[in-house]
């Protein structure tokens, strides 16, 4: 069973906000796409974590 995982985003500070308070203690691999393509490369935003709660 995957999480989802509510997401702030703040334009003004080009930052994203993760609520971790549903999670268990644990070890999660966390994964994030957002965003069409870019013209040029043709890649959108991937970013990959580990995230460990206590």
């Amino acid at each position: 069973n995957t999480p989802i995982l509510p997401v702030t985003l703040d334009e003004a500070t080009n930052s994203m906000t993760l609520d971790t308070s549903t999670l268990s203690p644990g070890i999660y691999n966390v994964n994030i796409q957002y965003n069409l393509a870019y013209p040029i490369t043709q890649e959108g935003c991937v970013y990959s974590w580990v995230l460990t709660i206590n």
